[in-house]
């Protein structure tokens, strides 16, 4: 976060954005989805449709003032599927990990 992204980084992301955003829309299903999302979280009409375009105009100087602002390390959670029993003592030796909880996806 303090140093934030390098431009590489910057362009590769807004390239992967901007080019997976037609598939965003190509069947009638996902339209719909998207209208819905829209009225449920009071997004502005034609949000998702013009999601390309809205990333397309951000610039690399905007990106590390958003990231200082809204992106917090200590809050992120990391959802891991797998064998707990090979996989947990692994997640316990990355730095900055607090917890490694184990929840059964059986269990209700």
């Amino acid at each position: 976060v303090d140093n934030g992204v390098t431009p590489a980084e910057f362009d590769f992301s807004k390239a992967v954005l901007v080019n997976r955003s037609p598939f965003e829309t190509d069947t009638a299903r996902k339209r719909l989805s998207n209208a819905t999302q829209e009225l449920m979280y009071n997004l502005p009409e034609g949000f998702y449709r013009d999601v390309a375009s809205h990333c397309d105009a951000v610039g690399y100087g905007s990106v590390l003032p958003a990231l200082r602002r809204w992106f917090h390390p200590a809050d992120l959670t990391i959802t891991v599927l797998g064998d707990a029993a090979l996989l947990a003592p692994e997640l316990r030796k990355i730095p900055g990990i607090a917890e490694v909880r184990t929840v059964n996806y059986l269990a209700e």
